[in-house]
């Protein structure tokens, strides 16, 4: 099943810029070492210029990624971007092939509501 983890931030707390920086290129670093390790297919990042917001977009399947979000590498750089990045949100999307499962679970809850 296809899932991704979006990261969202509105932008670096000033000051720590370069921090960003080096953040990036360690997330870089890790997230190549997890395409070499079949944890993760994907990963691009969208960066705004104005609209307050950006993008880390991380796809793969469902059960290496779950396990990818628990390591401790991954905690930690999740924790440092919190730091340096104000308004960081991320979580698990459904996409690709798994959409349709997703909207199946999603008829099945509503079909119980009513």
């Amino acid at each position: 099943m296809d899932a991704a983890v979006i990261h969202k931030w509105e932008s670096t707390v000033p000051g720590r810029e370069a921090d960003a920086l080096q953040l990036m290129r360690d997330t870089n670093d890790f997230c190549d070492k997890a395409i070499a390790d079949g944890k993760i297919t994907s990963y691009d990042w969208f960066l705004s210029a104005g609209l307050g917001w950006n993008l880390l977009v991380v796809r793969g399947a469902k059960e290496p990624l779950d396990a990818l979000m628990a390591t401790p590498e991954l905690v930690m750089l999740n924790m440092r971007s919190g730091l340096i990045n104000e308004g960081l949100e991320f979580g698990y999307f459904a996409c690709g092939d798994s959409i349709e499962l997703t909207m199946g679970a999603f008829g099945a809850a509503v079909e119980q509501l009513t």
